[in-house]
């Protein structure tokens, strides 16, 4: 309100005034305006110098320019262009004239690799016609007008207001101002641009438009104060030119919809262009380009050399639809800087966003470059903090950047049909920052990588930060130079890349480090990078290292615990070779190839130069010998044993190893689908699987075959023997006993390993043939095949003891006692040798399991009958069969007299692989052959140590004697020897002697010796543990047994321990109590007679 008083005061003075005057103005003399002539020493801006010919220099690291190498034939040329190295397809603008010493649009060309070379832009549909240009240091005063002379300056006669009262009123008096300086209104922003002083303040109130406006001094337009909406600056016909100087839009909107052009006609080919340190800032001001509508083929913004572009306070930027670049520089002297702060930028749909090498410095704000035709940026230096910035659905590279900072900020690169980024100088990603990109790299031209560091500079991601590298159409990370450190806790995830083109001659679908024998770049990942499920054409799915100078370096680690192959959704287990011609291969025998690479460290691996890796897994089918039990001293053994060299070492005592095969799940669900494994009993895999070695001098093969003769399963598995093929050798076994020692015979001292019985570890042998060329086909009935990689698992040999030869202590069986007594001695039916005689439907089981041998076949059941473990036939060991003499004659007790004994130790064994231990499926009958001096009037006793197998230690031997559960056979004679029935075997004691002989009285008090014998009485047993004494001999009637062993309480001879048994007479029993009985009468008489 003070405001319009004082103008309205103002007009009535002025009214006034002019009524007192007009008599004398009517006739004055009207004054004539002075031409004024604005030279080159007035305030017109030197203009910039062409740059038809400027080319981007690269960013200088080291002070000097790399040298190219001589590359490969087909692949990555070195950086040739003008983006400080970034190799970028080159980006011709639509031609436009040359301006002698105006800027010209610079021809977007990225430091290219040689093979980069193709314009990925559209082309312009038009060309604009050749203008003329400004020549330098020319002067543009406020109204246009072409250059004349050669001294190259615009003359333009301007209207220099005078103070005229004439000039006051109609200053005085602008109705509907919409803009005003200081307090003078104007009618429109034009006039007030033009009434303008250099550093001036246009304030506006209220919408307004523009014709353009042509800057030769600095300005700050906004709205003025107490205005209830921010007014609207709509440029209807040119855009703006800026010669030096400063122009700051705040607290507006300006709108630039289908402007080409500026007021300067030389710049007819962008909307806003500034000369030399020229500046634009936008204030909380929101700006809307779009050249929708505009003719011939605009860029947006032009800077020329050292000028700014700001953004702050909440301000956006929004350039669409342009034929040409968002902004662009002229390739000049450098000095260009965008700053964006607490706002927004979006570039959408013009042919690139960042063209040419800005420094530009993102903080708290948001930046979409989308939907280029060419790249998002070309060699920009970003410094990007707090912010999210997206370079999404471009046509050529998204992100291209000279040297990138990524501080506590989201950047995304997603769908960029070249680079997603492209980064020139360092790249650091630091401080919770994620950088993700995703779905680029489809163009087979310069589509070379998600992400590629291309210079030798050191780049790093943080332990707070991610990079994030997925579904990408090339290689993932191409680390061409420098050095690339991730640290422990960072976020590296490259997957689910896919090589699709030659770039990179088709390696390296996830990591390739290097380029071909070029640069020796330095990379160091952290346990917890995940690369897997990438894939290449050529080469290292996940991982290629190239060749390079000296070798490039890559550290890594072990695959992780839960990473998934997307190929057959299996888990994968570890990192395998991938090397061209050698791939990774699981899918058919002809093909396979799986080899594990093992070079860890405490999980950490370090490779130099070629390497070619893919994270994968290994179907393995594991083969184990099944644990196995014999006895000593076997002759007809297994001819796969191996010598400590790998030599066979033929036929010898060590069983032939029956072996455990344990398919993956996927082929036993396969199986299981076929119908080979019903209700969960195992599968006879015989038909169906087969040993193959690939890749070997040699390729071998091998087949199944049951372990047993009509059932070969144990413990829910089968056993198979190993059957070689032609021209292949058996399957080779280690035996090595507890020091690692590998031997070849089963014979051991119990004393010196204080045991009577001694365990060897069976593993199959691993020096002939690498275990991972040795393949493991399962062919189902229908053809389909599976193959797995060979692992092995170790067995158990338990060897038991035996103190005789094999001769002297095994024989076979048979199933009639007849004949066994025809081959024994076909002089005499007695026996010489023990014998066990078997029903022919009795089958016998290997080690208490199902699996039966085939007596048919190879197979010989034998029986064992060896003499009790003693110092007499084992050096350094205690006298065992004393101490089980001695418990058997205990248990025995007085049922004999003269008493004589022989302990054996018996078990079954097959002869014919190793002395087998088997058990029978029902009681057998023992032929045991009448000791010396017996026969079958003999009174025998057995007494039988149960389950006292030599399975113990020497030091444990008493304490089982005497804990045994100890039981006494009934057993027959006939004219061939001593048998009983037994499905158990272990310490038997044979005692015999003369039955006990008893007086008992008869009515007449005479005593009578009957035949038969009978009990001694209770009240005076024969001691059961007292052994003959050594005093007292033999009877020279009872000769030794050829078969007793020898027992200390009897040297040389057969014990008898004679028992004692006294008896007192009857009658004088009966006298003695007679005249006890008369003594006690006289006594009590004389007893009462003194008392009376």
């Amino acid at each position: 309100m003070k405001r319009h008083a004082r103008r309205i005061a103002s007009m009535i003075c002025a009214l006034v005034m002019l009524t007192a005057m007009m008599p004398s103005a009517v006739w004055a003399e009207t004054p004539v305006p002075e031409t004024t002539v604005i030279t080159e020493e007035a305030s017109e801006p030197t203009a910039t110098p062409a740059a038809t010919d400027s080319t981007e220099q690269p960013a200088d690291n080291s002070g000097e320019t790399p040298v190219a190498s001589p590359l490969p034939t087909d692949q990555e040329q070195p950086a040739t262009a003008t983006d400080t190295g970034d190799a970028q397809p080159a980006e011709t603008p639509a031609a436009s004239p040359a301006p002698t010493a105006t800027p010209v649009p610079a021809v977007e060309e990225p430091a290219a690799e040689g093979e980069d070379t193709t314009d990925t832009t559209v082309p312009a549909e038009t060309e604009e016609p050749a203008e003329k240009t400004p020549a330098p240091n020319t002067v543009v005063g406020g109204n246009e007008s072409e250059s004349q002379g050669s001294d190259h300056t615009v003359s333009g006669t301007e209207s220099t207001p005078s103070t005229s009262d004439t000039t006051l009123f109609t200053t005085l008096f602008v109705e509907n101002p919409v803009a005003q300086i200081g307090d003078t209104p104007y009618a429109t922003l034009d006039e007030a641009v033009k009434a303008a002083e250099d550093g001036a303040t246009i304030e506006l109130l209220a919408d307004a438009t523009t014709e353009g406006m042509n800057l030769s001094k600095s300005l700050t337009i906004q709205a003025a104060d107490g205005l209830e909406t921010m007014p609207t600056l709509t440029f209807t016909k040119n855009g703006i030119a800026l010669w030096g100087k400063a122009l700051t839009f705040r607290n507006l909107n300006v709108v630039m919809n289908g402007i080409g052009s500026t007021p300067y006609v030389e710049w007819g080919w962008m909307t806003i262009c500034a000369s030399k340190d020229a500046s634009l800032t936008l204030d909380n001001t929101q700006m809307v380009m779009d050249a929708t509508g505009a003719s011939g083929q605009p860029h947006a913004i032009y800077f020329c050399s050292n000028n700014k572009l700001t953004l702050q306070n909440h301000s956006s930027l929004k350039i669409s639809n342009y034929p040409n670049d968002a902004l662009e520089w002229d390739g000049g002297d450098g000095g260009y800087n965008v700053n964006i702060t607490d706002s927004t930028f979006v570039s959408d749909h013009n042919r690139s966003g960042f063209t040419g090498t800005f420094t530009a410095t993102l903080k708290n704000s948001q930046v979409d470059v989308i939907n280029s035709l060419g790249n998002g940026s070309n060699g920009s230096h970003f410094a990007i903090e707090n912010s999210t910035v997206n370079f999404n659905d471009n046509g050529s590279h998204g992100l291209s950047a000279g040297a990138l900072h990524v501080t506590n900020s989201t950047v995304n690169a997603f769908r960029n049909k070249g680079m997603g980024i492209s980064v020139n100088n360092e790249l650091i990603i630091a401080d919770h920052s994620v950088v993700t990109v995703s779905e680029n790299a489809s163009n087979a031209t310069y589509g070379y990588a998600a992400v590629r560091l291309y210079n030798n500079f050191a780049s790093s991601l943080d332990s707070t930060s991610s990079l994030i590298i997925t579904d990408n159409h090339n290689t993932g990370l191409y680390i061409r130079q420098g050095s690339f450190a991730v640290e422990d806790g960072a976020t590296l995830r490259i997957t689910g890349n896919d090589v699709s083109n030659n770039l990179l001659d088709g390696y390296g679908g996830g990591l390739y480090v290097g380029y071909g024998d070029n640069y020796d770049p330095t990379v160091t990942l952290p346990a917890s990078a995940e690369i897997y499920n990438n894939h290449a054409t050529q080469g290292g799915d996940d991982i290629y290292v190239s060749t390079g100078v000296n070798g490039p370096k890559l550290t890594f680690s072990t695959v992780g615990s839960d990473w998934i192959l997307d190929d057959d959704n299996r888990l994968i287990d570890g990192w395998y070779d991938d090397s061209e011609g050698s791939r990774w291969d699981i899918s058919h025998l002809s093909t396979y190839h799986v080899v594990p690479f093992t070079a860890f460290t405490n999980n950490v691996a370090t490779v130099t130069g070629l390497t070619s890796l893919k994270a994968a897994y290994t179907e393995t089918a594991v083969l184990q010998p099944a644990d196995m039990t014999i006895y000593m001293g076997g002759e007809h053994g297994y001819e796969g044993v191996s010598e400590e060299n790998g030599t066979i070492s033929g036929s010898n005592s060590l069983p032939e190893p029956g072996y455990y095969i344990t398919l993956p799940d996927s082929v036993n669900e396969a199986l299981k689908n076929a119908g080979l494994i019903v209700d969960g009993a195992p599968a006879n895999l015989s038909q169906y699987l087969t040993i193959h070695t690939v890749g070997s001098e040699n390729n071998y093969t091998w087949t199944l075959t049951p372990y047993g003769n009509t059932y070969s399963a144990a413990f829910n598995k089968y056993i198979y023997a190993i059957v070689p093929g032609d021209n292949t050798s058996p399957f080779r076994l280690n035996f090595t006993d507890a020091d690692g020692n590998v031997t070849s015979s089963d014979e051991f001292a119990p004393a010196a390993e204080g045991s009577l019985h001694n365990e060897y570890t069976m593993d199959v042998y691993p020096g002939l043939v690498d275990l991972h060329q040795v393949i493991i086909e399962v062919t189902l009935p229908d053809g389909t095949s599976y193959c797995c990689t060979m692992d092995t698992e170790p067995g158990k040999l338990n060897v038991r003891y035996v103190t005789g030869s094999q001769e002297s202590v095994v024989t076979p069986a048979y199933t009639d006692i007849a004949q066994a007594s025809l081959d024994d001695d076909p002089t005499k039916p007695a026996l010489n040798n023990a014998y066990v005689i078997k029903d022919a439907d009795t089958r016998f089981f290997i080690n208490g399991s199902d699996v039966d041998v085939n007596e048919n076949g190879f197979a010989q059941v034998s029986l064992l009958f060896d003499d009790i473990v003693s110092n007499t036939n084992t050096e350094g060991v205690d006298d065992y069969a004393t101490m089980l003499t001695n418990k058997a004659l205990e248990i025995i007790g007085d049922e004999l007299e003269n008493v004589q004994f022989q302990a054996k130790y018996l078990n079954l064994v097959d002869s014919n692989n190793g002395n087998v231990w088997l058990t029978p499926s029902k009681d057998v009958t023992i032929y045991w052959p009448y000791p010396e001096g017996t026969d079958a009037n003999t009174n025998f006793r057995l007494v039988h140590f149960d389950g006292m197998d030599r399975d113990m230690n020497t030091s444990d031997v008493a304490s089982q004697i005497n804990n045994a559960n100890i039981e006494t056979l009934e057993v027959k004679t006939d004219e061939y020897g001593i048998s009983f029935a037994t499905d158990s075997f272990s310490p038997y004691v044979l005692v015999w002697g003369d039955t006990p002989t008893e007086t008992t009285p008869d009515n007449n008090g005479t005593t009578d010796n009957n035949d038969e014998s009978s009990p001694a009485p209770a009240a005076s047993p024969a001691p059961a543990a007292s052994p003959a004494p050594a005093a007292t001999p033999a009877p020279a009637a009872t000769p030794v047994p050829t078969a007793a062993p020898v027992v200390a309480a009897a040297a040389a001879t057969s014990a008898v321990i004679p028992q004692t048994g006294d008896s007192m007479p009857i009658g004088l029993l009966v006298g003695l109590l007679i005249v006890a009985a008369i003594a006690f009468v006289v006594l009590l008489t004389l007893y009462k007679r003194r008392k009376r």
